[in-house]
């Protein structure tokens, strides 16, 4: 495994610790995992993943339990990987699904003196896609200089690392498919669980995304759908091509991981209509290069963010 090292390093870590927290705080959860560093520096996992399922209302209180129960709170490093804009020299959050039930301001909020009221020294935040490309590149069998992460679950995130640097917040998922004829659109309403969801029900079906799946798959209409919204799937991950050159695209999220394990040719196909794509427009080379894999690690949200509170310290 390699050790991602940023071209353009925050404040490093001094402080020698020998745990971590990681802390991914999803739409509708937060997960929590503590790591325990062994003596050449990598980090493993110690205890159980904990799950929070939480109300918006509450995610402060429910980010301090992740950390509350810690002995030695001041050995203890957290990484706190964000669904929104991260400012990356203060740490302060200025959007996401929940920011407005924390307390933000237009000043942003402060997440990190919010942890610090537990005892926690060192805090460090980012995006939950940059934190899932860390993992994802830290956890590759072969060096990876250029990666990108799709995270695909209640939204789309996009984790992006270029030439061994992350591209901050990249927030892709919002960027305007057409800015001409819709420029409030955004590419997550149409790839993420929200967005399949609701194209599902536009079509008669009703039920939570996992239900519809199991219930009507099979089903003419249904499987029409699905197959019409995974070509759309396909052209971001062609367009994603076409702006970053990964060498290797991730999969993840929810229902990413969900649509990987219950069909064994997903990537495949996926990665071939993509390909298919980019021929069209005119780029076989780049075509050539696309690779798509599963993100090489469960604990990628979590792993993540631990690894950036072990490489950098608080600001």
């Amino acid at each position: 495994m390699q050790e991602i090292q940023l071209l353009k390093p925050l404040k490093p870590n001094t402080i020698n610790q020998q745990n971590y927290i990681g802390i991914d705080i999803g739409g509708t959860k937060i997960a929590g995992q503590k790591y325990t560093k062994d003596a050449e520096g990598k980090l493993y996992p110690s205890g159980d993943l904990t799950r929070i399922k939480t109300d918006p209302a509450n995610i402060k209180e429910a980010i301090q339990d992740c950390v509350s129960d810690t002995k030695n709170a001041h050995s203890i490093a957290v990484g706190v990987g964000w669904p929104g804009d991260v400012d990356q020299d203060t740490g302060l959050i200025y959007s996401g699904v929940n920011v407005n039930n924390i307390g933000a301001t237009e000043g942003g909020f402060d997440i990190i003196t919010s942890i610090k009221e537990t005892g926690i020294q060192v805090v460090r935040v980012l995006n939950d896609a940059d934190a899932q490309v860390l993992a994802a590149a830290n956890e590759s069998p072969e060096k990876i200089r250029n990666a990108v992460v799709l995270g695909l679950g209640t939204g789309l995130g996009v984790g992006v690392l270029a030439n061994g640097d992350i591209l901050w917040s990249s927030e892709y998922g919002h960027h305007s498919p057409n800015l001409v004829e819709d420029p409030n659109g955004r590419t997550e309403s149409i790839i993420s669980g929200t967005g399949l969801t609701n194209i599902l029900h536009e079509q008669g079906f009703d039920g939570e995304l996992p239900e519809m799946i199991k219930r009507h798959t099979g089903e003419e209409l249904f499987d029409r759908t699905i197959q019409k919204w995974k070509s759309h799937f396909a052209a971001v991950v062609a367009d994603i091509q076409l702006s970053y050159r990964p060498e290797t695209t991730f999969i993840s999220g929810g229902l990413g991981e969900k649509l990987v394990q219950e069909d064994p040719n997903f990537l495949n196909a996926l990665e071939q209509i993509s390909k298919e794509i980019l021929n069209k427009k005119g780029f076989p080379r780049i075509a050539k290069n696309l690779n798509l894999a599963k993100i090489p690690c469960n604990d990628a949200g979590t792993r993540g963010a631990a690894l950036y509170a072990k490489t950098y310290s608080c600001t």
